[in-house]
């Protein structure tokens, strides 16, 4: 299996004898995702919907409960071996409809006060980050976009350039901002400077804090992500404002009794 989208995996490709099928959104890829869309259910945004063509067929494909181009990519690798394994198209698809996202990976959990959040909060880098804002930049929602955002580590001699920049993409992409941990700071730099409103700006030093503060700040028909690095620990934030606190062993990330005493 090679991604068309990816040179080096097409250059590893070139490289083999054994029988390839390639995948991806452009190019002559043998497996191709195309009508690429964010679902929606009750105007509340509940998945990923595209259309797989390969040879003669094209089928509709459903991924629920979770966003994000890397959805696409890693559905149509999961298609290409099933077609490897001799697996008709049509039932990979059909397989495809009983996957669970991920904990803590572009997950939509259901918010308090008819809100919806979506739960990237396994670990974050500046890519994964901008793909995120990217994502909540498509999504349609009747109330406000709001950037719940945590520190980002280990960028040494980048760190403050990346918070910084993240920061222009937010408000290009958000109403309001949240913010956790010191490095975050930059982040507010970055979102201040891009003409993002000072009033819909609010800092804190951890994420319970930030959970807390949106308990009363969220609304009907908002739309949070919630994204930071693993040592900001932004599944306590998210346990405060999701629907359901007492899934949270069932739905969010570090629900190990090791990581709940940390």
């Amino acid at each position: 299996m090679a991604n068309v989208d990816d040179i080096d995996a097409m250059e590893m490709a070139r490289g083999v004898k054994n029988k390839v099928i390639t995948y991806g959104l452009t190019g002559e890829a043998d497996l191709k995702a195309t009508n690429i869309g964010i679902n929606y259910e009750n105007n509340f945004a509940n998945g990923m919907s595209f259309k797989v063509e390969y040879k003669e067929n094209v089928v509709p494909i459903f991924i629920k409960d979770s966003l994000g181009m890397q959805n696409i990519s890693s559905s149509l690798c999961a298609i290409a071996v099933g077609i490897s394994q001799n697996i008709n198209i049509v039932k990979a698809g059909e397989g495809l409809l009983k996957h669970e996202a991920p904990k803590g990976r572009m997950r939509i959990v259901k918010g308090i006060k008819g809100s919806i959040i979506l739960d990237d909060t396994y670990n974050a880098s500046p890519v994964a980050l901008e793909s995120a804002l990217n994502t909540i930049k498509e999504v349609e929602t009747k109330g406000r976009k709001i950037a719940l955002l945590g520190d980002m580590m280990e960028l040494g001699i980048h760190s403050a350039e990346e918070h910084y920049e993240a920061g222009k993409k937010v408000a290009d992409s958000c109403d309001v901002l949240f913010t956790v941990g010191v490095r975050s700071r930059k982040i507010v730099e970055g979102a201040l400077d891009s003409k993002m409103n000072e009033l819909n700006i609010f800092q804190f030093d951890n994420s319970i804090d930030a959970g807390k503060a949106l308990q009363e700040f969220i609304t009907e028909g908002d739309f949070i992500l919630a994204k930071g690095s693993q040592s900001t620990r932004m599944e306590r934030a998210v346990e405060e404002i999701m629907a359901e606190p007492e899934k949270a062993s069932e739905m969010l990330v570090r629900q190990e009794e090791e990581w709940k005493k940390r």
